[in-house]
């Protein structure tokens, strides 16, 4: 079960695949009424628990693994969790969670994302967390009465171990014990290897070492086909792909060093090569298989009573078996057939038609957030704090051997390095605090921050500069207000990438934002002062007004338009401060500004008081 998707994710999902839309809309990951929804269909076709990812800390938000703000080392609460959304927010306040089974699988990505510091931490802090929120659940996952614990990203090069979230022979061995101690029995621990499909066993054996009982695949792909390898093919056929999969797992069957979890995946459509889609009714073929040839002949009780169907909902990775516009209910349907006794009658209506629905609240606010080329081109957009973002949509970007992009831009002072404009790893604007900067543009033929490749920027704080960054196949060049200042000193050649139309801007960024500008194509010298004279945009002078008494009225000091009692404390406490007036003071109580508070100001006070009781 994905933990990650978020509005922006679902934007992703219409940007570049629209068929992948859930049957439940781009809905609210943390609602429990969506939750029931997918628990009531995952149950009534034969999936009887889910798998959460879960997360500890992620660079990506505010709890970090990292740094002097890492949450790593200290007791664990779920408002210092990242990515819990789906888990705790949903599914633990479902209306239906008793009737379905879960697990969590911990995940690691070094560096990003990382479960534990060091030894104590995994001891007091990590596991306790985990065996009293999720593993004393009722419902949790047990097999034969012990927990079952999947763990991903675990592997590591014993010549070069890593220094957090090591998960070694001692680790494993604190988990058993700590789990079994608390009453829950010997767990089941598994980790990740899809490494069956390239027919290599070393990071099983790996495993068996540090202590695992089982391995376990996600997102297996094809590697190769009646012997011949098709990973660097960008895309196979259905038959393809089913052929290579039988022969992994036939493979796997063979060489068991760890018994494993079977895997029945229906499609690697992501970032993936090559890629490759089971349709439903192939998908049949793939279960059939692994229920019938595969599973009997795992070695352990444990293998022989699970099947994984990779994965519920990743939608954007590319393989899920949620009903969507795409595929409907077919894949669960498929799974019903083959996996379950079929003794139940699907309720397969949507929440429309039983009047329930619309879940997509945060998806329908995010959309304000996007701003269409009309818009963007001519208008201009204050970001008074870094928490902001717009989004420019539908924007000329890939499959380009020629690209324009930039605008205008004002950033406050007071800031420090910042990246105004970003198109995930394709394109991007980043500023120093010190004025200077660089455009830097990505190729399928010119990697990301290739050396050289970026040219450089300057600009002014507080006033209006126009980037203009120009690719033009051969070398990427900078302009600023009109005039060219840099080119890259290494070749840029290539076609742009990433398929999503859409530009994040103002992110992370005080100032203004204004009159951007996307094509595909490279503007002359002659063409980028055009557009910098035709969308010149000035800063305004700062008005001036006549000089205004700082009390309208002499004696006032709090500004309330009478003259009171209050007015004589706030003088007396600055006559005190002012050392009884020999100390130099600039004080509002100053009413003759000789920059001391002083008798004669209290005199001041004292006639406005008197003139305001006899008015």
């Amino acid at each position: 079960m994905d933990s990650i998707i978020s509005a922006a994710t679902w934007r992703g999902i219409e940007n570049f695949d629209s068929s992948r839309k859930p049957l439940l809309g781009y809905f609210n990951v943390d609602d429990p009424e969506t939750m029931d929804w997918e628990i009531k269909w995952a149950l009534e076709n034969g999936i009887n628990f889910f798998i959460f990812d879960w997360y500890r800390c992620s660079g990506s938000t505010t709890n970090k693994c990292t740094g002097n703000d890492s949450v790593l080392g200290q007791p664990i609460t779920l408002d210092k969790l990242a990515h819990t959304n789906s888990l705790h927010q949903a599914f633990l306040s479902s209306s239906f969670k008793n009737k379905m089974k879960f697990a969590i699988m911990l995940t690691n990505h070094q560096p990003q994302t990382i479960t534990f510091s060091d030894k104590n931490d995994l001891r007091d802090n990590l596991l306790p967390f985990i065996i009293n929120n999720y593993l004393k659940q009722p419902n949790y996952l047990k097999i034969n009465n012990r927990p079952v614990i999947f763990f991903f990203g675990t592997y590591f090069n014993p010549t070069n171990p890593p220094t957090l979230s090591r998960y070694d022979h001692e680790a494993l061995q604190i988990i058993r014990t700590s789990i079994t101690a608390s009453g829950l029995g010997n767990p089941y621990l598994l980790a990740e290897d899809r490494y069956f499909t390239t027919r290599k066993n070393e990071r099983a054996h790996f495993f068996k070492d540090i202590g695992y009982d089982h391995t376990f695949s996600y997102w297996p792909v094809v590697y190769t086909v009646n012997g011949q390898p098709v990973h660097l093919k960008s895309s196979i056929t259905e038959d393809q792909a089913l052929t290579g999969m039988k022969e992994s797992y036939d493979w796997l069957k063979n060489n068991q060093v760890l018994p494993f979890i079977a895997n029945a995946n229906p499609m690697a459509n992501g970032t993936n090569n090559p890629l490759w889609t089971l349709s439903p009714s192939k998908y049949e073929h793939l279960l059939s298989y692994l229920s019938t040839n595969i599973i009997p002949q795992i070695q352990s009780d444990l293998g022989r009573q699970m099947i994984l169907t990779d994965a519920w909902n990743e939608y954007g990775e590319g393989h899920w078996v949620a009903p969507t516009h795409k595929y409907n209910f077919d894949y669960l349907k498929s799974i019903r057939k083959i996996l379950s006794h079929q003794n139940n009658t699907p309720d397969y209506r949507l929440p429309v038609e039983s009047n329930n629905g619309p879940y997509d609240s945060q998806y329908q606010n995010f959309l304000k957030k996007v701003k269409n080329p009309s818009q963007y081109q001519n208008e201009i957009y204050n970001f008074p704090n870094s928490q902001n973002y717009l989004i420019a949509g539908n924007t000329p970007t890939s499959n380009s051997q020629q690209f324009t992009f930039g605008g205008w831009f004002k950033p406050s002072s007071s800031q420090t390095d910042f990246i105004p404009l970003k198109k995930g790893t394709s394109f991007q604007f980043v500023l120093n605090q010190n004025g200077t900067g660089h455009c830097i543009l990505a190729t399928d033929k010119t990697a990301w921050y290739t050396p050289n490749t970026a040219a450089a920027l300057r600009f002014t704080f507080n006033q209006w500069n126009h980037f203009l960054c120009v690719y033009d196949g051969n070398k990427l060049t900078s302009y600023i207000n009109g005039n060219q200042l840099s080119t890259s000193t290494a070749a840029v050649t290539g076609l742009t990438t990433d398929p999503y139309s859409d530009i994040i801007f103002g992110k992370d960024f005080t100032g203004s934002i204004g009159k951007l500008y996307f094509s595909k194509k490279a503007l002359s010298a002659t063409e980028v002062k055009t557009l910098y004279e035709n969308t010149k945009i000035t800063s305004a002078p700062t008005p001036t007004q006549a000089p205004t008494s700082t009390h309208p009225t002499p004696g006032d000091v709090n500004g309330d338009n009478k003259v009171d009692l209050t007015d004589y404390s706030l003088w007396k406490e600055q006559f005190i401060l002012g050392e009884l007036g020999t100390k130099t003071l600039s004080s509002p109580v100053d009413f003759n500004q000789d920059n001391k508070v002083n008798i004669l100001d209290y005199s001041i006070w004292k006639q406005a008081y008197i003139d305001s009781l006899n008015s």
